[in-house]
């Protein structure tokens, strides 16, 4: 486990490192993604030093939210049609309503390995990167692959919350219950964050396009 552990923090740096090196030549939109993959690598190595301690579980809770606002933030950027920043809007009072009344309300479930706020966000960043596709599909504009990097960021984002959105659920029900295929399934996970930081990494390869500010 430790070779793909290793493997996942070189995936997370090397996204990162390519986001800084390119940073001017891309999308401005795009440098919210430093936000993101930074607290990504800190949250793991927290959780690696201080396991298992209760913050290595709360830990987890706190990036999801903080990942969720973010990722809410560049999706409402992004997308061109008022109804569609409206629904990222509705998608956050959802994420905040549900966070504070299972986490908050319930502290004991802050202090778990319970992973239902993955699978509320999941849920919601599935159905905005769904939006985003059928968006660009719409326009008139003909979209050039190379040269787009939020089509890969949002396609990463599409594969590796759909996928967790099951997996997060389902694994958490086994866990609790102790079956042992448990370990065996995490290596699901493990092959979706490949997915999702390798997608990353092309996006921020992508030939230089107009600059945008927030």
């Amino acid at each position: 486990m430790l070779l793909f552990k290793n493997i996942y923090y070189a995936l997370i740096l090397l996204s990162f490192s390519i986001l800084l090196i390119r940073w001017k030549k891309l999308d401005s939109r795009l440098s919210i993604f430093a936000g993101i993959l930074l607290s990504a690598f800190l949250t793991e190595k927290i959780r690696d030093i201080f396991y298992p301690h209760s913050i290595s579980k709360y830990i987890y809770h706190i990036y999801q939210t903080v990942e969720m606002l973010l990722l809410s933030v560049y999706y409402y950027t992004l997308f061109q049609r008022k109804r569609n920043r409206q629904i990222v809007l509705a998608g956050v009072l959802i994420y905040l309503l549900y966070f504070s009344y299972d986490f908050v309300y319930y502290t004991q479930n802050f202090l778990t390995d319970k992973r239902s706020d993955m699978m509320v966000e999941g849920a919601l960043i599935t159905i905005f990167s769904v939006l985003f596709l059928l968006e660009i599909y719409q326009q008139d504009k003909p979209v050039i692959l190379k040269q787009y990097a939020h089509f890969w960021v949002v396609f990463a984002n599409l594969m590796f919350f759909s996928g967790s959105l099951f997996f997060s659920g389902y694994t958490y029900y086994l866990l609790v219950n102790k079956f042992p295929i448990y370990e065996q399934l995490s290596f699901i996970v493990i092959a979706l964050n490949y997915i999702l930081y390798t997608l990353y990494i092309i996006a921020f390869l992508c030939q230089s396009e107009p600059k945008r500010s927030v």
